[in-house]
């Protein structure tokens, strides 16, 4: 039997109730969700994964970031990728985050290595990689790496990249996970001062600008009285990823044998309409994994609804921003994920902005269906 939560989310045998966080990424990003879940403590200053001393010392060999956390080296991000998420040395990123990266054109031969460190070692996850290729509106690959375990809590990871591409990503696993969200069933709001909208319930954790929110301007609800929201900018109640990208992760979901996820969404953008068919193209996706692989699919973006007509008036607080004139909306549209990634698995939603952080992008998410 299916059973649905305020959120409007939908599971053929469980509830998954959305656990959001709003929290501004000025330690760069990584918000918290609500209690539960899974956590390990933060470890001694200076050793890797965890805060740099005072003066931004670090254990030999670790270097200290912008953020004052401690990893193996900085990030080297190769001028093929224009941008990567989680941002290069970015910290607090949930553990089972995919790693997007969206390249300046196509590469037919391209190698990932992915290691994490933590104060016992490190430890090669490349085996656990599932790779998908996707194509961006101007045919550019964009690369989504998800693993088949959750990386280590606390952990520096280093993703090294050769072949065609060479370089180096470098960002930090947040200490907590969220709750089982099977045995999470309360979203009741955690209070978040300042924030007119609600932080994420328990089963999900974010990072950047997320929140749930009920009927705002031209976004409404497909079901209940709330929904989930991510922006590319500082829509809500956070800010994006060095101005660009939010993400928000599920706790595990127990779908068996289920075909993939459909849910209803709203893409909203102030790029809309002076920046069609042009490289700096908002981009709004969704991940779903678990250890049988994973599915990952371009759910819409502002090039290809100016290619489609698809675009119309729309409103919300504070938007047009970056001194546009325009925003406007897709309106309500389904969309299905298909693909059997076995359980227990974690659906992803990304909201980036690709090539600049002028022109925000707010999307709305409802009415989240996993199973027949």
């Amino acid at each position: 039997m299916a059973l649905r939560t305020p959120f409007g989310l939908v599971l053929a045998s469980s509830i998954l109730a959305l656990s959001c966080s709003s929290s501004s990424t000025s330690d760069g990003g990584g918000g918290t969700g609500g209690a539960g879940g899974l956590s390990v403590p933060e470890g001694p200053p200076g050793s890797v994964g965890n805060h740099c001393n005072p003066g931004a010392v670090c254990d030999p060999q670790l270097s200290c970031n912008q953020y004052d956390y401690c990893q193996p080296s900085l990030s080297n991000l190769p001028s093929e990728v224009k941008q990567a998420v989680p941002p290069p040395d970015s910290v607090k990123v949930p553990a089972n985050s995919p790693i997007l990266l969206f390249t300046t054109g196509t590469f037919a031969n391209v190698g990932f290595k992915l290691e994490s460190h933590t104060e016992d070692g490190k430890t090669d996850l490349s085996s656990a990689l599932t790779v998908t290729k996707l194509s961006s509106s101007k045919a550019k690959d964009i690369f989504v790496l998800t693993l088949k375990q959750a990386m280590p809590m606390g952990a520096s990871m280093v993703l090294t990249l050769d072949g065609d591409i060479a370089g180096n990503l470098t960002f930090n696993v947040d200490h907590q996970v969220a709750p089982g969200a099977d045995d999470h069933l309360g979203i009741e709001a955690i209070g978040d001062e300042g924030c007119p909208y609600e932080p994420l319930p328990d089963g999900w954790r974010g990072f950047g600008d997320a929140a749930r929110i009920g009927a705002t301007g031209s976004l409404v609800p497909s079901q209940g009285s709330k929904m989930l929201a991510l922006s590319s900018g500082e829509a809500l109640c956070g800010e994006a990823f060095g101005g660009t990208t939010s993400v928000v992760v599920s706790g595990p979901i127990t779908i068996g044998d289920a075909p993939g996820v459909s849910f209803d969404y709203n893409f909203q953008s102030s790029e809309f309409d002076d920046y069609c068919d042009s490289e700096y193209d908002d981009t709004f996706l969704a991940v779903l994994s678990g250890p049988g692989g994973a599915v990952a699919q371009i759910v819409n973006s502002v090039n290809k609804v100016c290619a489609g007509g698809q675009q119309q008036p729309g409103t919300f607080p504070g938007q047009p921003d970056g001194g546009d004139a325009d925003y406007k909306e897709t309106g309500k549209l389904p969309f299905t994920l298909t693909g059997t990634v076995g359980s227990p698995a974690h659906l992803t939603f990304v909201v980036t902005d690709v090539g600049d952080a002028i022109l925000s992008t707010v999307v709305g998410i409802d009415d989240i269906v996993v199973g027949p």
